[in-house]
């Protein structure tokens, strides 16, 4: 029962990712039926092949599907249906591209969107280190919370300097994107890997995000919040991670 309990936090982690991508454009109904749909088909399919003890993705040997708390699982999966939802339902009304001779449209409060991101870090530590399932890991709990907080502060500094290169302002939007984009990426190898490794993986994260809010800007599909970029290229980024950094030593 504990283990449903924290696997529904998972889910519902999946669905919400969505909401972020499809605001001002999907009513309440409309709402509703992609969380029944994420949550009750699309997450729990994906997560018995990478996590059941008989998934296709867990049962590969040597080559087996890695992914300790989910960039990929949930993440990615749900930044990619939140890809799927911006692209079927178009720009805001009002939103007009760089392409087009405008640019994104200005956030109502930073402060309390950068508040929310700070919220999100915090409950990462029990999205990673509670993704161990025991308490008597003292070390791996440890290393985890440990790459969790390194990969998110080197994102962080990497998507705010990076930035300021390119526009010579500060962007607090980017900033907190950029950290939440550390987070989605260590997701994935954080137990695995030693603190240089989440370091780097950290500053993967900060620079894809941006290139991926670039990239969407581009092909002119309106993601208000940086949903796309952050889980999915985030979550992408991450997995591709683990090959590159792993120490070896931990599993």
């Amino acid at each position: 029962l504990a283990f449903w309990v924290f696997q529904f936090a998972f889910a519902d982690t999946c669905s919400t990712i969505t909401s972020g991508a499809m605001i001002g454009r999907c009513g309440f109904v409309g709402d509703l039926l992609y969380s029944v749909g994420v949550t009750g088909f699309i997450y729990p399919i994906i997560g018995h092949w990478a996590w059941g003890p008989d998934g296709w993705l867990a049962t590969m040997g040597p080559i087996a599907f890695h992914d300790f708390a989910g960039s990929t699982v949930v993440h990615t999966i749900g930044g990619a249906i939140s890809l799927a939802g911006a692209i079927a339902l178009g720009p805001r009304l009002g939103r007009v591209f760089k392409r087009d001779g405008g640019g994104p449209m200005p956030a109502h409060d930073l402060i309390i969107g950068a508040a929310g991101g700070l919220i999100l870090w915090f409950g990462w530590y029990g999205f990673n280190p509670g993704s161990t399932l025991s308490a008597l890991d003292a070390g791996g709990i440890g290393r985890v919370a440990f790459n969790t907080t390194l990969a998110a502060c080197s994102a962080g500094l990497t998507s705010l300097f990076y930035s300021y290169v390119r526009t010579k302002k500060w962007d607090l939007a980017l900033t907190t994107n950029g950290f939440l984009a550390g987070l989605v990426a260590i997701t994935c190898p954080c137990y695995w890997v030693d603190p240089v490794g989440a370091f780097f993986i950290g500053i993967g994260g900060g620079l894809v995000v941006v290139w991926g809010i670039d990239a969407l800007e581009y092909l002119r599909i309106d993601d208000p919040i940086g949903a796309v970029p952050v889980h999915m290229v985030g979550g992408i980024w991450g997995t591709l991670s683990l090959g590159l950094f792993a120490a070896g030593k931990y599993g």
